[in-house]
């Protein structure tokens, strides 16, 4: 993944990339503008310049992999070779591929994202795949009962909207304190036919929640301010930096989380909280040292990270 400190030796391949052009329309085939996007791409070392040349086409051309094959002689239109030209030239400026075409596939479902929302990553799964795990092997809510999730800091909805595709019996409640975050988050539950099990409120993480969950998921922002302008340019200047700094350390969120969660959970429920590399030890701490909390177990992801931490309210 390209840093801030790559930019420099990178800039002279990039403003060659800008000055080139796409084909002219009347020479323009799906075949010449993919290639054409490729060689630009991988000039302004795009990180996944195959890909993303290949989503790029793909939207503006409405197809998939399938058809862009199938069509791969077809001329381009000259208005679809400006769209194209013109997503080029904000991926080249590093702008995310998911805010180019305004989604992002998580748990194999689509979510609309934007700049008001940070764009779901494949290691917030693994929060998803062990809140499933606990709710159809160790939470039996009572007969005439939903079982109730609670998603602190919800963003798009990914993470509650995942849960409640799993788990038909359950409802949920999303917070954020994003006007923006909210309003794309209903969407996608719109969108997913989930809209009549989960509520979305504006909200100071907990401050306005007066009743208890069986699950609350949370993935607190945990960046440290010092490393915030190392990240990536495409996550540093374009994801909104409120959900992704956590103070100084980056544990501050984690540091008020402590003091709430434990009125938010019944007993016998759980909570699942996303950390960043290394945080395990000062997050335990944080969380679990002198509360009503109990540790259960830290969950790692596909590449043997830890990446979630499960507690549990004792009965």
């Amino acid at each position: 993944m390209t840093t801030a400190s790559d930019w420099p030796a990178r800039v002279p391949k990039l403003e060659a990339a800008l000055q080139d052009k796409l084909p002219e329309p009347e020479s323009a085939t799906i075949g010449t503008i993919l290639q054409h996007v490729r060689c630009r791409l991988t000039a302004a070392a795009v990180d996944t310049p195959d890909i993303d040349a290949r989503v790029i086409v793909e939207f503006v051309l409405d197809l998939d992999w399938a058809g862009l094959v199938r069509d791969h002689d077809r001329p381009v239109a000259a208005h679809e070779v400006e769209q194209i030209e013109h997503l080029v030239a904000r991926r080249l400026n590093h702008e995310p591929i998911a805010y180019l075409v305004g989604t992002r596939e998580f748990w194999s479902l689509p979510f609309r994202v934007n700049t008001s929302t940070l764009i779901p990553r494949p290691d917030s799964e693994t929060i998803v795949e062990a809140a499933l795990a606990l709710a159809r092997e160790k939470i039996n809510p009572s007969e005439n009962d939903d079982l109730t999730i609670l998603d602190l800091g919800t963003g798009s909805g990914c993470l509650i909207l995942a849960l409640l595709s799993e788990l038909e019996q359950a409802r949920g409640i999303g917070v954020d304190c994003s006007a923006g975050a909210l309003e794309i988050a209903r969407e996608n539950a719109q969108r997913l036919g989930l809209i009549n099990r989960v509520d979305f409120i504006e909200g100071d993480w907990a401050r306005d929640i007066e009743r208890t969950f069986d699950l609350v998921v949370a993935n607190p922002p945990y960046i440290a301010e010092s490393d915030l302008s190392r990240l990536a340019p495409d996550v540093f200047q374009f994801e909104p930096h409120a959900a992704l700094c956590g103070g100084p350390d980056g544990l501050d969120v984690y540091r008020r989380l402590a003091k709430e969660l434990p009125l938010l959970v019944k007993p016998g429920g759980y909570i699942l909280l996303e950390i960043g590399i290394d945080q395990r030890e000062d997050v335990e701490q944080i969380i679990f040292d002198g509360s009503h909390l109990m540790f259960l177990y830290a969950f790692p992801d596909l590449a043997g990270t830890i990446r979630c931490l499960v507690g549990q309210k004792p009965s």
